[in-house]
């Protein structure tokens, strides 16, 4: 028996709650509002930059030489101490999604002054919609 996939509800569910956020005001200068509208606009940003770095990543595109480099020295290393990294430096798109949005949170927080609480909404947001264009652009 296959397990059920819950990616469409529960992405549903997500945005069902996100959009009653929005259309509801929860404070009265409207400032949650504006820190989840932040954090969606980097959640996503962040899954778009994320989608096109891994197809400049294939080979014969413009990184493709990253991979092979990453791949020969880090995943093909045995050597190597640091080739746990070989995943977040792009092996793996979902984990180098989260690294990229951390680093444009960082960004984010020191140029716009987004609040530190909405990183985890943030990253959750990326990897979400980063699934959802996987799912519907590379399959």
């Amino acid at each position: 028996m296959n397990p059920k996939d819950t990616t469409t509800p529960t992405l549903i569910a997500i945005i069902s709650f996100a959009i009653g956020f929005l259309i509801s005001e929860l404070s009265d200068d409207g400032y949650l509002n504006q820190l989840i509208l932040k954090a969606f606009a980097i959640g996503l940003f962040s899954s778009m930059t994320s989608f096109f770095l891994e197809f400049c990543y294939r080979p014969g595109n413009v990184f493709g030489f990253y991979m092979d480099f990453i791949e020969k020295y880090f995943r093909d290393n045995p050597k190597n101490p640091f080739g746990f990294l070989w995943k977040p430096l792009g092996g793996c798109v979902q984990c180098h999604n989260t690294w990229i949005t951390f680093f444009i949170f960082a960004f984010a927080n020191q140029t716009f002054g987004v609040s530190f609480w909405m990183l985890i909404p943030a990253i959750i947001i990326s990897h979400m919609s980063l699934t959802i264009f996987i799912k519907l652009l590379w399959e």
